[in-house]
């Protein structure tokens, strides 16, 4: 007799879209012990559970599949851990789709698929897989932390952060082991830095950081390190910032990490531009430039710099050369980026300001106080230029108000 299988059945049924009555129509096994079996209150024999599969027609096999999945799973999670190319060992997860679904591991196997479409940016993941939950008696702890991790990291890449925090909160009620509470702090940490609870994020990324070391995931340490960069940033710690972020560049090229280094540079280069250092902005920007990534978000950034220190022709060059490059950017760089260009042009001032609104708009939508705050300063900027005071005051008080909330959040 098989105890606890009928979570796995229940389940198959209900995929396939087969009522209990077809079930007991299809096998003879009444409809109650069908009932008391998905409900594992009762055991069924190797021959039931054969013939509600071969129903379903679904094969099933004796082999027992579950240890060697277990490692197959594990295998597939340290690549994503260790950021190496996670889709050969994803493709032996797959390898599995024939029997898996008549074994105790096919909650697993969904979720290491949910893990995988999360990665690669699938959509509408919070529906598709929001039923593993009622089937956690079939996880490890870990992968019960796994998969509320990854619901929040469906949820942060699609910029809803407090819903990535939610589920990030329910995942800490597991226990995990070393790597996914390593990856569940840096993730948490990452999501509090957008929400600029710099104490927090701090917190939580050098916990990760400790974790990542006690494994030694060296790419994962840079990572971290990069965020504690960020946190710096925000927290007004310019010049602890810049001798991070410069190390992390550093590290990212002796680990051959391009787009991490991407990132860094324009993490770095906007550092200059809100600490106001925009001499230092061309320091590094043909390196940034020869990377041939976020070309247009540099070209803004120099563009900004050179309008700061009086080079207006130099300004609208390049922010046209940002215009230009634009390749997949976010909403609000191609708003911003449209608005900038007005703003340095000769056009009137209502035109000026319309598109500077869009902009605005589209920075609360980031939910990035950073982001948002520079959009206002160049809005007050841009109505000091004009002579409306009351509007100009209209926005210096949200200004004020988006510093008082971040106030209690500095470390």
């Amino acid at each position: 007799m098989i105890e606890n299988f009928g979570g796995i059945i229940k389940l198959n049924r209900q995929q396939e879209g087969l009522t209990l009555k077809y079930i007991k129509h299809e096998t003879g096994i009444s409809q109650g012990h069908l009932s008391r079996i998905e409900n594992n209150k009762e055991k069924i024999s190797y021959k039931n559970a054969k013939l509600i599969f071969d129903v379903m027609g679904i094969p099933i096999t004796e082999e027992d599949l579950n240890e060697q999945f277990e490692k197959d799973f594990m295998s597939f999670y340290l690549d994503v851990i260790y950021l190496r190319d996670y889709s050969v060992s994803f493709k032996k997860i797959k390898s599995y789709h024939q029997y898996i679904r008549s074994s105790f591991s096919y909650i697993k196997y969904i979720l290491a698929h949910m893990i995988y479409d999360t990665l690669i940016g699938e959509k509408n993941i919070s529906k598709k897989y929001v039923f593993i939950k009622e089937y956690f008696d079939y996880l490890e702890d870990y992968q019960c932390q796994l998969y509320y991790d990854y619901m929040g990291g469906y949820y942060y890449m699609n910029e809803y952060y407090l819903e990535a925090l939610n589920n990030y909160k329910i995942a800490l009620k597991y226990g995990g082991n070393l790597y996914s509470e390593s990856m569940l702090y840096f993730h948490i940490g990452a999501t509090q830095i957008y929400q600029g609870a710099n104490f927090d994020a701090l917190k939580y990324t050098e916990k990760a950081r400790t974790l990542f070391a006690q494994t030694v995931n060296l790419k994962r340490i840079v990572s971290a390190n990069f965020n504690i960069a960020r946190i710096l940033y925000r927290n007004g710690d310019f010049k602890e910032f810049e001798r991070i972020s410069i190390n992390c560049i550093q590290a990212y090229k002796e680990l051959n990490m391009k787009m991490n280094i991407v990132y860094t540079y324009n993490n770095l280069i906007w550092g200059y531009v809100r600490s106001e250092k925009y001499e230092k902005v061309f320091e590094y920007c043909d390196e940034a430039l020869e990377l041939e990534f976020n070309k247009h978000c540099i070209y803004f950034y120099m563009s900004v710099a050179a309008y700061k220190l009086n080079q207006i022709d130099k300004a609208r060059e390049y922010i046209k050369l940002a215009r230009e490059t634009m390749d997949e950017p976010t909403k609000y760089m191609e708003t911003m980026i449209k608005a900038y260009q007005i703003y340095l042009s000769n056009a009137n001032d209502e035109r000026k300001e319309k598109h500077l609104l869009k902009v605005y708009e589209a920075s609360k939508k980031t939910n990035d106080q950073d982001l948002e705050k520079f959009t206002l300063e160049l809005l007050c900027d841009f109505y000091d230029k004009s002579n409306n005071f009351e509007k100009r005051l209209k926005y210096i008080s949200i200004y004020v108000d988006i510093l008082n909330k971040q106030k209690n959040n500095y470390v």
